[in-house]
């Protein structure tokens, strides 16, 4: 008896361990925009919590970065920004996460503004950029033969 729960505990150990092995690569960056839309420089940070919504399960993935990548779990599909620090992404963009194999999604910059107008506070935030670092995060989260991801609906340069 003591060995079939033994046998019990370390099969679910075991499988969530393998259930939760980082699979995408991904860095968040985000910065304060004027009432152009336009980025203001010194405001650029690299610490943000993000929303990913699956597009086919409509499952919510939050994710809270606290350096310039992360390496994170994400189930095979597509995957597309919702928000940025409670603030809804006016123009998201999407990238599909591969099976069997370590997706690489490069830089996302998102732009956040906050204003007032007769005394409501409004706030939205922007897709500003999407940087093709590859090989930056990879060195910096030390994994290799990662595989770029597919982007869509990415903002014009």
């Amino acid at each position: 008896m003591k060995y079939n729960i033994f046998c019990f505990l370390l099969f679910i150990v075991c499988s969530s361990a393998l259930a939760n092995t980082p699979n995408t690569l991904i860095s968040i960056h985000a910065v304060e925009l004027n009432n152009k839309d336009k980025p203001v420089q010194r405001t650029y940070i690299e610490r943000a919590t993000y929303r990913l919504i699956n597009e086919k399960t409509h499952k919510i993935t939050l994710i809270t970065q606290k350096s310039k990548a992360k390496a994170i779990y994400l189930e095979p599909g597509q995957y597309c920004f919702k928000s940025l620090e409670r603030i809804n992404i006016r123009n998201p963009a999407c990238f599909n996460v591969l099976d069997n194999a370590i997706s690489n999604a490069g830089t996302w910059l998102i732009g956040y503004r906050s204003f007032s107008d007769n005394d409501r506070t409004h706030r939205y935030a922007l897709l500003v950029d999407h940087k093709d670092n590859y090989s930056e995060l990879e060195s910096i989260l030390e994994v290799k033969n990662s595989v770029p991801v597919i982007a869509n609906n990415l903002p014009p340069k």
